[in-house]
């Protein structure tokens, strides 16, 4: 953990933020609020003018930068950048939200990025990237469902406590199991709580396509199901870190340009004649 990081408040973030308006007389420059520190290290490789942003990490996750936005809503070289998740987009046109659930779903979604770990990372002949791809995230179908149904009802289920490892057995995840460890270590709550166990239970029976899984699947997740599924195929496996870390590193900035966050982003950076990007002009974009 970043002792620095853990003990920023709401007004260290402002005065930083304050700093950086007041001198730029030239009014290009850009703050862009992020709920952490894999947001940081995405923006720094991708193709954003490094020189000319300011990226700031939030004090308290998604709560806490639009929290810190209400504060500049006219202010044009203030923006955010946020995961989706299961809420509808809030906050106007200066909080941008990336494709899909979340970042790593964004950037999972991108076959040839995915099919670069698929390859380091898993020994299967028998499946292509796409169809290892649905096939975890069909897996994952009671976690994404039941995430999405506690987010839309306030349930406060602690997924965190609920081990996707555990629950792999013979190269799938059981919804009963799955319903069994969420009874266990959340005080029953879909025993005492059946219209919710119903519904988790019609919902899992709908087949639903790629897109509307990344939709709804969140990225860690996905990433320790992934890492799950490499220890049996090496017999040192990886960690889900190391897969988000991968991941990052091989999304490359021609996947940015494909996606609805960059095509948001600078259209926002054209309207206001601020600088984030550079001289992608000059590539023809």
């Amino acid at each position: 953990m970043n002792s620095i990081v853990d003990n920023i408040t709401r007004e260290d973030i402002i005065s930083e933020i304050q700093l950086l308006l007041n001198a730029d007389i030239a009014h290009k420059k850009v703050v862009i609020l992020v709920e952490g520190l894999d947001d940081i290290k995405f923006i720094r490789g991708m193709c954003f003018n490094i020189d000319n942003i300011l990226v700031i990490q939030s004090y308290s996750g998604k709560l806490g930068v639009i929290d810190i936005m209400q504060n500049y809503t006219s202010e044009k070289r203030v923006i955010s950048i946020l995961d989706k998740d299961y809420c509808n987009k809030q906050g106007g046109e200066k909080i941008f939200y990336y494709d899909y659930c979340c970042l790593e779903m964004m950037l999972i979604s991108s076959e040839d990025s995915f099919e670069n770990i698929f390859k380091e990372y898993i020994y299967l002949e028998s499946l292509s990237s796409i169809e290892f791809k649905e096939y975890l995230l069909n897996q994952l179908k009671c976690f994404s469902l039941l995430r999405k149904i506690n987010e839309e009802e306030n349930l406060g289920i602690e997924f965190y406590r609920i081990s996707i490892n555990d629950l792999y057995k013979n190269n799938k995840i059981n919804i009963e199991d799955f319903k069994d460890q969420v009874n266990k270590r959340n005080k029953e709550i879909l025993i005492n709580n059946k219209d919710i166990e119903t519904r988790l239970d019609n919902e899992y029976q709908k087949k639903m396509d790629m897109v509307q899984l990344l939709e709804i699947t969140n990225g860690h997740d996905f990433c320790e199901m992934f890492a799950s599924v490499s220890r049996l195929h090496k017999r040192r496996g990886v960690s889900k870190n190391i897969i988000e870390s991968t991941l990052r590193c091989s999304y490359r900035d021609s996947d940015f340009y494909k996606t609805k966050l960059f095509k948001e982003l600078r259209d926002y950076e054209n309207r206001n004649k601020i600088e984030m990007f550079g001289k992608l002009k000059e590539i023809g974009i």
